[in-house]
Formats: structure tokens, sequence, C-alpha cells
């Protein structure tokens, strides 16, 4: 399963990475753009007086593989 990373940078320039916890797979870099577009714009997120998602640094789909090693199925 992939997952969306959204990263940012911070008032004071650090990196922060929003994952959805739903999200679509098939998602085109524009409308990703215009999604963290508009997160920048607001002012919900803020940790000791520093917002922490003000500029866009980039975006990235995730790959998960698992290995199972064992299972207890009856």
């Amino acid at each position: 399963m992939k997952k969306l990373h959204l990263i940012f940078l911070d008032e004071e320039c650090r990196p922060h990475t929003f994952v959805p916890v739903v999200c679509r797979q098939d998602l085109k870099e524009e409308e990703i753009h215009e999604i963290m577009t508009d997160i920048t714009k607001l002012s919900l997120f803020e940790k000791e007086g520093i917002r922490c998602f003000r500029y866009m640094e980039g975006a990235k789909y995730v790959s998960t593989v698992e290995y199972p090693l064992f299972s207890n199925d009856v």
C-alpha cells in the first residue's frame, strides 16, 4: 500500500512531514501542489508559536512491503 508524504518547512525552515490517513493513490502532481498550497495558507498547525506547515518542500508516495515470517492461522 502506498502512503502519501507531504513535506513542508516551518517558519524556521525545519522539515515537517504530513501523512494523511486516508488518501487516493492516484493523485496527480497538480492536485497535490494545490492541496499543499491550501495547507500552507492555514494557521491551524503551530508549535511553540511557530507555524509548522509554512513552505512546501515536496511530496512523495512511499510504498511499504511486508515480508511475513510466520503465522499462527489455524
